[in-house]
């Protein structure tokens, strides 16, 4: 009897994967991926309606139940989401520069950062750059990328896994950093982004090394 249960949902993972394949028709892999994935879901489902016929049930459309329905009702009817070229985790110097060289070259590009405002170090070292401040600098380069349609500036966010077939997750801090939080608007976000290929430019931290009577240097 629990066999029967996810009929809906064969149908309805071969349905998802027969529209990627009409909206990617330039993904050889997602291609090819999606209608394996298609026939053996279809599989599943002639699975189901064979056990269904030989033991006399009638098989009917049921209807979402009302906590389904609720979630649905929140959902976005919109689908802004996409497969990206590119994702560059962290906005610093080389993430900067990155996600620019990407975008200008026509790629889908986020650009993903844990901090409210990009640039890394360069919005605290007194360094110049092109005759800038680095904050200056920074700024400049993020205002270039924030006028480009194929690039998505994330900030308040942290990437925090990866998973295979390019996935990724990201929590965004949407409402944390108001005073007064907007109820239409969620306190976080965690969403899944599915890229080509992604750069990591997290940064570094400068680590002393430890070695013996290391502390008796500090006095010197």
């Amino acid at each position: 009897m629990a066999r029967l249960a996810p009929s809906g949902c064969e149908k309805k993972a071969a349905s998802t994967a027969i529209s990627l394949i009409n909206r990617y028709t330039d993904n050889f892999e997602l291609l090819n991926k999606m209608s394996r994935l298609a026939r053996e879901e279809m599989r599943h489902f002639e699975q189901v309606i064979a056990i269904i016929k030989r033991r006399g049930i009638e098989y009917t459309y049921v209807s979402a139940s009302r906590y389904a329905a609720g979630l649905r009702e929140l959902a976005r009817k919109d689908d802004p989401g996409k497969l990206i070229d590119v994702l560059v985790i962290g906005a610093g110097p080389a993430g900067l520069m990155a996600a620019l060289k990407a975008a200008k070259s026509g790629a889908d590009v986020i650009l993903a950062d844990e901090d409210s405002v990009m640039g890394g170090r360069l919005n605290s070292e007194t360094f110049e750059v092109d005759g800038q401040t680095g904050a200056d600098w920074a700024a400049g380069i993020v205002e270039q990328m924030r006028e480009m349609d194929n690039v998505r500036l994330m900030t308040r966010t942290t990437v925090s896994g990866v998973y295979d077939q390019g996935t990724f997750g990201a929590l965004e801090r949407v409402n944390h950093h108001t005073s007064v939080r907007d109820g239409k608007a969620p306190l976080e976000t965690f969403w899944r982004i599915v890229a080509k290929q992604s750069i990591l430019a997290a940064g570094a931290i400068e680590r002393p090394i430890a070695f013996q009577n290391n502390l008796h240097l500090i006095h010197i």
